[in-house]
């Protein structure tokens, strides 16, 4: 039987993955798209959390696509990469390399869309990682990826409150910034200091931005998926976890025009 998947060249790497040369990261092709292989033995759902994300995200935001792997691919994948017996179909899944994407993919095709859907689509989930490690630039338009933390993965931020109220470094929401730009963004990017900067989301016009961000949060329940209430309990979390979850995103659902308002009084500072 035909392989389904390859190791990528490294001319391949350098071109959707210059990020990732050196990382020892795995990257694989299925001969149409381009993957990274993530494998996290230590947590649980996490794969759940980061595929629950693409299912409900996809349609409004720029976000990577996430591709769980079946008991077939998961050897083909881990004779590939030689991954140890720990890697399972439940703590080894793919995600698309967004370097990989063409602009004409992208379901927002201006920097300010981008960022406005962005940042909404994480208040509702409560992804509060929304920084430059997890966001990558295909001409000039950022797509983003990594959802360990959202839906209740971390319960103490489900309050809007606490979610925004933790600033200990560049990964909490706390510390988002919105900020119009000045330069190129490519130049600003490679002289980046994450200590300081990396919480921060660039824009060309911050009036732009100011109305897609008022668009991006009437319109988030209207581009969810229209069964996406069984699509939460599809994903299968383990053990009871899937109606803690269906009501957690029910309530932000309902308050996401004050959570909002909430995250403007950060953003804008």
């Amino acid at each position: 039987m035909d392989s389904k998947y390859r190791i990528v060249s490294e001319e391949e790497r350098l071109k959707y993955a210059p990020e990732m040369v050196g990382t020892g990261h795995h990257l694989l092709s299925d001969k149409e798209k381009f993957w990274v292989v993530k494998y996290k033995p230590a947590t649980i759902d996490e794969e759940k959390r980061d595929y629950l994300a693409y299912l409900l995200g996809k349609g409004y935001a720029n976000i990577a696509e996430v591709l769980p792997l079946s008991t077939e691919e998961l050897a083909e994948v881990k004779a590939l990469t030689q991954k140890d017996g720990n890697s399972m179909t439940q703590n080894t899944f793919l995600v698309r390399l967004a370097g990989s994407y063409s602009p004409q993919e992208l379901p927002c095709q201006t920097l300010e869309e981008a960022v406005a859907k962005e940042l909404v689509f994480s208040v509702w989930i409560r992804r509060r990682d929304a920084h430059v490690d997890n966001r990558v630039y295909v001409s000039g338009i950022p797509i983003f990826f990594d959802h360990q933390t959202a839906f209740l993965g971390e319960p103490h931020l489900a309050d809007i409150s606490a979610f925004f109220g933790a600033t200990s470094d560049y990964g909490q929401a706390g510390r988002w910034r919105v900020r119009e730009l000045t330069q190129s963004l490519t130049l600003l990017c490679r002289g980046v200091n994450k200590t300081e900067m990396g919480s921060f989301h660039y824009v060309n016009n911050f009036e732009a931005f100011k109305e897609c961000l008022s668009a991006a949060a009437s319109e988030l329940e209207d581009h969810l998926p229209e069964n996406w209430r069984q699509v939460v309990v599809n994903v299968g979390f383990t053990g009871d976890k899937s109606q803690p979850i269906l009501d957690f995103l029910e309530k932000n659902l309902e308050t996401i025009e004050s959570d909002i308002g909430q995250m403007k009084k950060i953003i804008f500072q």
